[in-house]
């Protein structure tokens, strides 16, 4: 029975797995071994869900995770009109394969947006792939607004 729900910190050592398959993915020749990165992973995700930086829903049947959705909290300076707000990053949204085009996600970013509005995030905003765009128009994402980025990377 597939049940959806907040991630917790007891999570993150499915999660940090579903994180792997997520990135290996998109390029099979990852720099980190799985083993090194696991273990790293894991204590990131359950720091993150234990300070609520970050919120997690998930997809899972019979006990194991097959969908998530994370989404950063953003803590907007206060000004004059607004005391006190925050923004919603989406990322690493990731659906294991055998599950895709079954509306799980859909059904994940429901859970989302409906907890950010209860919890007073003012947007959500996401950096798709090119292939996802239409995914989350579906969900109501729009390009609103030019992001601008500045690389940081050592080169």
């Amino acid at each position: 029975m597939l049940t959806y729900r907040l991630a917790s910190p007891a999570d993150a050592p499915q999660l940090a797995r579903l994180r792997w398959l997520h990135e290996w993915e998109q390029d099979s020749n990852q720099p980190m071994a799985e083993a090194r990165f696991l273990p790293l992973c894991e204590a990131f995700l359950a720091k993150a869900l234990e300070e609520k930086s970050y919120f997690c829903f998930l997809a899972e049947e019979d006990g194991k995770i097959i969908s998530n959705v994370w989404v950063c909290r953003v803590p907007k300076i206060p000004s004059p009109r607004e005391a006190q707000g925050q923004i919603g990053y989406v990322t690493n949204v990731h659906t294991l394969r055998q599950y895709r085009s079954r509306g799980i996600g859909s059904a994940l970013m429901e859970r989302v947006k409906a907890f950010a509005k209860e919890n007073g995030y003012e947007l959500l905003f996401v950096w798709p792939s090119g292939r996802a765009v239409p995914f989350y128009e579906r969900q109501g994402f729009r390009a609103e607004n030019e992001m601008m980025e500045c690389p940081l990377a050592c080169e």
